[in-house]
């Protein structure tokens, strides 16, 4: 037994050490060198809710609906069309998805600030009822859903940061990275009565063991919201009350709302 126990942790440490971990600044960087309104939204997505690239990409109107249920008044029509009327900066919303996975359970949440740059890029385009029912589209208008995929993003803004930060491999990150800061934040900041069973839950890691607490959970989604709240401000890359320009070098994200 001891003899497993210690292979176990050789392993979890080998993982730890190995892990690459997006820094804001890396963030900040790609986003700078990014090409659209949805590439923002997306990378603020994986950033504050770490949800799987295959997720965001097939992500639904149904599915941003029943993440923004509690967003809308009792007597307001939950529609794509009332949802981008809405400001989420302002009004400090935190949506919350569940990927409906019975034998490893996950629900995440996403800041008011990818939600706010999700509304932005949908009212950006074009057309909201074109394109099927998917949220994000590429530039021809069409599902990003097995074409265009999230690696897409970060390899164009690889490909435009070569003409003026050739020397910086910072940029050279994946998604992958991306979600592993938001699962690192979780593991550092988060706070609460149940801290260990929401972090099960975040990360999609819980077992049979974690299958009650989801019921819950999807019954009382107050109670995951009110844990992310303690990280959300990690997570989250304008500054709280104005809308902020960060500066990286002599590049300049503007993510103001």
């Amino acid at each position: 037994n001891s003899r497993l126990r210690s292979m176990s942790l050789s392993i979890f440490y080998a993982k730890n050490i190995f892990m690459k971990i997006a820094t804001e600044e890396d963030i900040l960087k790609i986003m700078s060198m990014s090409t659209g309104k949805n590439d923002l939204a997306i990378i603020t997505l994986l950033l504050s809710s770490g949800l799987p690239s295959k997720f965001i990409e097939e992500l639904t109107y149904e599915q941003l609906l029943d993440a923004c249920d509690s967003y809308f008044k009792y007597d307001e029509l939950k529609t794509i069309h009332n949802l981008v009327k809405k400001n989420p900066k302002k009004d400090g919303y935190i949506a919350c998805f569940d990927l409906k996975k019975k034998s490893r359970p996950r629900m995440t949440c996403c800041s008011p600030e990818s939600l706010q740059l999700t509304i932005e890029y949908l009212r950006y385009r074009r057309n909201i009822d074109s394109g099927g029912n998917y949220v994000f589209l590429n530039h021809n208008n069409e599902p990003i859903a097995g074409k265009d995929h999230i690696s897409y993003i970060f390899r164009r803004a690889r490909d435009k940061a070569d003409n003026y930060l050739p020397n910086d491999e910072s940029l050279d990150i994946k998604a992958e990275y991306v979600r592993n800061r938001f699962k690192d934040i979780c593991k550092n900041y988060l706070r609460g009565s149940y801290r260990d069973e929401v972090l099960l839950l975040l990360n999609g890691s819980g077992t049979a063991n974690n299958k009650r607490f989801y019921e819950h959970v999807k019954d009382h989604r107050y109670l995951l919201i009110e844990h992310y709240k303690t990280v959300v401000d990690y997570l989250t890359l304008s500054q709280q009350n104005n809308g902020s320009n960060h500066t990286t070098n002599n590049y300049t994200t503007n993510i103001g709302f």
